[in-house]
């Protein structure tokens, strides 16, 4: 005599999102640097007796420095991927894919040796990835 049971659960995947980031590599740190030296920092803390108007004002002047010469660029998170995952290989999949749809449906020695090759060619880079990030 056997009993079943159903489990029922239902599994969240998260959604990848943009998000803004600094690009250092693209700074001006000689601009950011003559800029911080040539602003009056007494005229920015000293202006007020409250604490909290003093951090906001700091907070302020800093943030718009830094936003003048350090530039943002906006990058997509992808809180499901492995961490050696990047855009190549993301691309040589999506590649792969359609090349095996393609070799499916036509069933053609010459879409499958492209597939297979292309295949190989990804196996080779996921390795490459997994042993750099290690």
């Amino acid at each position: 005599m056997a009993f079943h049971i159903e489990i029922s659960f239902k599994t969240f995947k998260q959604h990848s999102f943009k998000r803004q980031i600094r690009d250092f590599k693209r700074a001006d740190y000689e601009g950011l640097k003559n800029q911080l030296n040539d602003t009056d920092w007494d005229d920015v803390v000293f202006n007020s007796n409250n604490i909290n108007d003093v951090l906001m004002n700091f907070s302020k002047t800093f943030e718009s420095t830094v936003n003048r010469y350090i530039p943002t660029k906006t990058i997509t998170v992808r809180p499901n991927d492995k961490p050696f995952m990047n855009n190549l290989i993301r691309n040589k999949i999506r590649h792969r894919n359609r090349i095996h749809h393609k070799a499916k449906t036509s069933n053609n020695p010459d879409h499958w040796k492209k597939f297979r090759e292309i295949r190989n060619e990804i196996i080779s880079l996921v390795r490459k990835a997994k042993d750099d990030y290690k």
